[in-house]
């Protein structure tokens, strides 16, 4: 008995004890922060309100964006490509208006890489496209995904480089494709399927169906050397396979180190709009990246404007404004913006479907928390011509990428787009449908686990760096100190008082000094993207409230509480709780600089 007294009254036992149980809970604490960690996000916030989660959706291994599309009862499908080896095929994926999967089809048949892919509803099933070695093929299914047509190609003898498909009011799918720039030639498929050459010099093209039925198209002819990019306009009215004369509606020069997106075709409201990106590399304007369109009312190319500028904010920090305009999506930044703007956008894609207003989804570089610039996907809305309204979409520390954009009939919007993943890209839907977005943003506990282990991971890489700020702090409050030195001479209590006030002043200088944009930021916001807008002032507020009077009464508590009058203690005391609860907090913004 007096055995286990002793062991249980030992002091150096018990403490071996509390260090194991320590060092269990670091152990499980560790699991959970990998555990929550690890994998890919289930969903990615969207910074602009209005619009749903990212739902993730798999991987694909190509690098051209993720068609959407959406048939009569408003299921949604994706087209992905997958991978074995030096294999690539078709993945289809059916989702249901709860964002969850309905089915997945993958093709039996493999084939070369895949460098392009579209899908498209014909109001009976699907029917995917995609080029392979330079072949464009076709697959048809149904909406249970049960192949209808066994994937066969269309292109013929053609090497294709580009193709663009859109359903006609007959519901059948009108097919263009062309040949490289290199080797130029533009070909359409008949109803009966036969290819028939439309323009030798022709590459790109894009088509769109009118409300009308109509259908619109646009192609561009680029030299491979010095010379004039021209983007010629045909429209066939009824979709049927006699057309117009094709129309120059633009050419400019560009030189062979000019990059050339483009162009894109857009309709809303009773105008046709073209797209097109332009980036230098040399010259002048070596660099720079431009967005241009033009636009003419439709059946009137000879109306045709001048070109103007996309111009959209590059900040983050943007004030949202509800607008009454033709699409639903949500608030938006006007344009002009006051903010400070950029012109570089890239990866364009305009929404399939003609609207009361054009929807754009782009590539951008945008501000990214501390001086950073980060690839993220956004969208511009233009009516009338003009650019009216922007969104920040995408906000993350990856590069966002290659989105997709379409509306349904009632003007919702549907968005697919890409990030870099370990392998392949990681490919992402949002919506702004009200059904959707109610279901697709309600938390789970697997959100909530997630959420609270990126929030505690955080804070603790940031406290790990603290001894290194508060070092640097420290310094401004050292300095305030002895500035300050004739004023606590005698033991002067409000001359002690002062002095610390002031180097108090001094460490909190030279901590917001270090921390630009703190006074913007919205604490936890970096890891809890869906903090309310009643929420953000006050947490900007308190938090940094609550840092100063708990740093305050710990240092308090160990100097002068106890009759300990150092002044210098008091401050060292302060900088290591106030540099340990800061960088909990804020040291992200630190951490996302490098």
């Amino acid at each position: 008995m007096s055995y286990h007294l002793d062991k249980e009254n030992n002091p150096r036992m018990n403490r071996d004890r509390i260090l194991s149980f320590r060092a269990l809970l670091a152990g499980l604490l560790l699991v959970v922060l990998l555990t929550g960690c690890s994998g890919e996000p289930a969903s990615q916030w969207l910074r602009a309100p209005g619009w749903s989660r990212g739902v993730y959706t798999g991987l694909t291994y190509s690098t051209r964006p993720v068609p959407v599309t959406l048939d009569d009862s408003g299921g949604i499908y994706l087209l992905h490509v997958d991978q074995s080896g030096e294999n690539y095929s078709p993945r289809l994926t059916a989702f249901d208006r709860q964002g969850q999967v309905r089915w997945v089809k993958r093709l039996d048949q493999s084939f070369g890489r895949i460098s392009d892919t579209e899908i498209i509803w014909d109001g009976q099933g699907l029917q995917a496209f995609w080029i392979a070695d330079n072949v464009l093929y076709r697959v048809r299914l149904d909406n249970q995904g049960s192949v209808r047509e066994a994937p066969r190609p269309l292109s013929g003898e053609i090497d294709v480089d580009s193709f663009a498909a859109a359903r006609l009011p007959s519901d059948e799918v009108s097919v263009w494709f062309s040949q490289s720039r290199r080797e130029p030639g533009l070909y359409r498929l008949t109803t009966e399927g036969e290819v028939v050459l439309v323009d030798p010099q022709g590459t790109r093209p894009e088509l769109r169906v009118g409300a009308d039925g109509s259908l619109h198209v646009i192609w561009a002819q680029m030299p491979l050397g010095y010379g004039d990019m021209r983007i010629l306009y045909a429209s066939y009215p009824q979709g049927v396979d006699s057309g117009e004369q094709a129309v120059l509606l633009y050419e400019q020069s560009i030189t062979p180190t000019s990059i050339v997106e483009g162009p894109w075709l857009g309709l809303a409201g009773e105008q046709v709009y073209v797209i097109w990106a332009l980036t230098y590399r040399t010259g002048p304007q070596a660099g720079t990246s431009l967005a241009s369109f033009v636009y003419f009312p439709a059946g009137n190319p000879d109306q045709v404007t001048q070109p103007e500028v996309i111009n959209i904010p590059e900040e983050y920090r943007l004030e949202y404004h509800e607008v009454s305009a033709g699409v639903h999506a949500g608030s938006r930044v006007p344009l002009p913006s006051p903010y400070t703007e950029t012109t570089t956008i890239s990866n364009l894609s305009t929404n399939t479907s003609a609207a009361p207003e054009l929807v754009v989804a782009f590539h951008t570089q945008a501000q990214y928390l501390m001086r950073q610039y980060k690839g993220q996907v956004s969208t511009a809305f233009i009516q009338d011509g003009k650019p009216t309204g922007y969104q920040l979409l995408s906000f993350t520390a990856t590069d966002s990428d290659s989105p997709v954009i379409i509306s349904d009939a009632q003007g919702y919007l549907y968005l697919t787009w890409m990030e870099k993943g370990a392998e392949g890209n990681l490919v992402y839907l949002a919506t702004t449908a009200p059904d959707m977005v109610a279901a697709m943003n309600r938390l789970s506990a697997e959100d909530v686990g997630r959420l609270a282990a990126e929030t505690l991971f955080g804070m603790l890489i940031g406290v790990a760096i603290s001894p290194l700020a508060g070092f640097i702090w420290l310094m401004g409050a050292l300095v305030g100190m002895l500035l300050t030195t004739p004023l606590r001479r005698g033991n002067n209590r409000v001359g002690v008082i002062v002095s610390i006030f002031l180097s108090l002043a001094a460490f909190w200088l030279a901590k917001y000094i270090a921390l630009p944009g703190v006074e913007s930021y919205v604490p936890f916001s970096a890891w809890i993207p869906m903090i309310p807008d009643w929420l953000k002032v006050p947490l900007q507020i308190v938090v940094p409230v609550m840092i100063l009077i708990t740093a305050l009464y710990v240092a308090w508590s160990y100097t002068f509480r106890r009759e300990s009058e150092s002044v210098l203690n008091f401050l060292l005391i302060y900088a290591a709780v106030d540099a340990v609860l800061s960088m909990a907090v804020y040291g992200v913004i630190i951490i996302s600089a490098f």
